[in-house]
């Protein structure tokens, strides 16, 4: 990068900063901020600009994955600073990473030993891209910094500036981890969401639901089975402002049912369920609930009456890119009964969302029949290829449960990723999803 692009002021600096990214809030206990100081007042190190890192011209090259880097940033100058959640004028140093393959880093200064502050930039079309800014986090204190997952694509450069709250510098341990892919798999039996992927200067016209007019909602129609559906979502820049891709799928529950969607995402997940019978101007939660990168599930319930409702996935946080994967499980959401064969099945069997979930040595799985009858319990992945039968025999009406322990039905464990438990009886199957972390 030019030296004149890249040696701006602190002042100058901020107002690159997007104010769409949420910062995270401080410690509880954290004292106040300093006041404010001029940045004109700031003291300067001579020779500061000749260290290696001071700036993102001189960045420190993350050499390999993971990446451990001890220093101590008194000496450095203040060249960059964000609003998160506070202004500061602390020196820092900044490390670049050029990715070679799609993945997902952690970065953190948990080990440090001053208040530190983390900020993460790329560079495309817009040189100070800011990803992601954190202030308090982990470390003994809580005082210490860590952005936990970000996507990171070939073709980006990345900096990551070791800072400071307000003026705090000191010791630092920066480490950066490889946390892998992740990318939910939407092939086979899963459909397609069919919205374009989103990208800088992207207008959300397809299914933005009430955040744009006309409204726009991906109808998802009834089923007898289980819906799977596979969709993305991100922050991509519109009019250099950062956005969200919020996608609302609208259902139209023809009768009382027990509606329950799960959510599985590549990225911090907001799920949420609302009564839409009073349009855009008087949504009504139902239910809501978060789930973590690729680690847990958001769950989302509610006994639905004939009506319009609609499930709406988003990113909790700013610091992901755009176009990352999810999968939605939609359970309940059948016609209306058309005869005496068509009675509501979640009477007849109830198979609960195994516990714990996710897991990884082990996971409970709790059904309820009202009659007796045969049965069988089996976990698949999501292509559908058959990994365990648990259970395949007669079983009398009232609760159980069976453990899976992981393995395959040739006694290997199974790799970490999202399956499927199937419960099959004579009046029909009921799905639920788990995820195995190793």
């Amino acid at each position: 990068l030019p030296a004149a692009v890249v040696l701006l002021t602190s002042a100058v600096l901020m107002a690159f900063a997007p104010a769409a990214i949420p910062a995270d809030n401080l410690h509880p206990l954290k004292p106040p901020p300093e006041p404010a100081r001029p940045v004109a007042t700031a003291p300067t190190i001579p020779g500061a600009d000749d260290l290696p890192g001071d700036t993102m011209e001189t960045a420190i090259p993350v050499t390999s994955l993971p990446f451990v880097a001890t220093g101590n940033t008194c000496s450095y100058t203040d060249d960059y600073a964000v609003m998160c959640p506070y202004g500061n004028w602390a020196p820092d140093v900044v490390y670049v990473l050029n990715p070679t393959e799609e993945t997902n880093i952690s970065v953190e200064l948990c080990d440090s030993g001053y208040d530190t502050l983390l900020l993460l930039y790329h560079t495309d079309s817009h040189p100070f891209h800011l990803l992601g800014c954190n202030d308090d986090r982990c470390g003994d204190d809580g005082y210490k910094s860590a952005i936990y997952r970000q996507h990171v694509v070939p073709g980006f450069t990345y900096y990551i500036v070791v800072d400071g709250y307000t003026s705090a510098c000191g010791d630092y341990v920066l480490q950066v981890t490889d946390l892998g892919p992740c990318i939910p798999a939407c092939t086979g039996i899963w459909e397609l969401e069919g919205e374009p992927v989103c990208g800088d200067d992207y207008d959300d016209q397809y299914n933005a639901g009430c955040d744009v007019y006309p409204f726009a909602f991906r109808l998802i129609e009834p089923s007898n089975h289980i819906i799977r559906m596979c969709g993305t979502s991100g922050w991509y820049r519109f009019n250099d402002s950062l956005q969200v891709d919020r996608d609302w799928y609208e259902i139209q529950v023809p009768a009382t049912s027990q509606i329950d969607v799960f959510c599985e995402a590549e990225f911090d997940v907001s799920l949420g369920l609302y009564d839409g019978n009073g349009g855009c101007g008087q949504p009504v939660t139902i239910d809501q609930d978060d789930g973590v990168w690729c680690e847990s599930m958001a769950e989302v319930s509610g006994q639905l009456e004939p009506g319009r409702y609609w499930i709406v996935v988003k990113p909790t946080s700013g610091s992901g890119g755009c176009g990352l994967g999810y999968r939605l499980w939609i359970d309940g959401y059948v016609p209306a009964p058309t005869g005496i064969g068509d009675q509501t099945f979640i009477a007849e069997v109830q198979l609960q969302v195994p516990s714990p979930n996710p897991f990884r040595s082990a996971t409970m799985i709790n059904y309820n029949l009202a009659r007796p009858g045969t049965v069988r319990i089996a976990i698949y992945d999501l292509s559908g290829r058959l990994i365990r039968t648990l259970a395949s025999e007669s079983f009398p009406a009232g609760p159980g449960q069976i453990e899976w322990d992981g393995k395959d039905n040739a006694g290997r464990q199974v790799a970490s990723g999202a399956y499927e438990c199937r419960l099959d009886t004579d009046s029909g199957v009921v799905v639920r999803p788990i995820i195995r972390l190793r």
